[in-house]
């Protein structure tokens, strides 16, 4: 390519974007020293094609993207903005129900604990569940897998990121009055780009589908009525079979949030 003209290298994966919110809110898994070596890869979008198809043979070290070009302060902010702009889009879903809705405060946020489990129904009896759901507390749901996210990076990434959301969104939905709780993370699910890699757990589409079906349904049982589900994992048929189930199992009711990789 001409080196005078800028190229439109994409920071698809373990890159920039995610090395960044990463080491923000969840430092010790990131070996940020490594990160600082990685070179950039230097794809375009007419390398995701194949990328998509063979992810070890066109990254062979597992990250799609500039990884030592991660800012911790950038990329904190921009998470927490991302997640302000979740809880208004769920506040405005449930104003149009006839929920009021609180004008939002400035609520900062910093990790208390990297366990994806922390802040969530786990850590709840099932009398407080129960109540949650007789109040018409909103449930918001962690689908994120785990799969390889370089040699910088634990496996986990996606999970903690979907936790990371769905935490800040409760926050920010407090401050808009709203009472939200957290189910346990999902995090089987379909890796097709990257199940060659050793550490990225995949399900077939009948698995995830069956088993994401029943998990609404407990929810459903129990009296919550509305589910918000909190994506953070690029993959087309992971996300396609989301929806698919999301409309058999909470139709008109049920809405799904998915960040853009950075």
């Amino acid at each position: 390519p001409d080196e005078s003209e800028p190229q439109d290298y994409l920071d698809l994966h373990a890159g920039a974007g995610e090395t960044g919110v990463m080491a923000a809110h969840f430092p010790e898994q990131v070996d940020q020293e490594m990160a600082r070596t990685l070179e950039q890869t230097q794809l375009t979008m007419q390398d995701a094609g194949a990328w998509i198809q063979d992810a070890r043979k066109v990254t062979p070290l597992g990250y799609f993207g500039d990884p030592a070009a991660f800012d911790t302060e950038e990329m904190g902010e921009w998470h927490k903005e991302y997640c302000l702009g979740i809880a208004e889009s769920i506040a405005g879903f449930l104003k149009a129900r006839g929920h009021t809705a609180a004008d939002p405060s400035g609520i900062d946020f910093e990790a208390r604990d990297y366990s994806i489990f922390d802040e969530t129904m786990v850590d709840m009896t099932w009398q407080e569940v129960e109540k949650a759901a007789e109040e018409g507390a909103i449930v918001l749901l962690n689908t994120a897998v785990i799969e390889e996210h370089g040699p910088h990076m634990v496996c986990g990434i996606d999970s903690y990121l979907g936790s990371l959301w769905c935490k800040l969104t409760r926050r920010k939905l407090d401050a808009l009055g709203i009472k939200a709780d957290i189910a346990p993370p999902f995090y089987w699910g379909i890796n097709r780009s990257s199940q060659v890699f050793p550490g990225t757990f995949t399900v077939r589409d009948e698995t995830l589908e069956s088993v994401l079906y029943d998990t609404y349904s407990s929810l459903k049982s129990w009296g919550f009525e509305t589910v918000f589900t909190i994506n953070s994992h690029g993959d087309g048929a992971h996300n396609a079979v989301i929806l698919e189930t999301i409309v058999t199992s909470y139709p008109f009711q049920h809405r799904y949030f998915k960040a853009a990789k950075n």
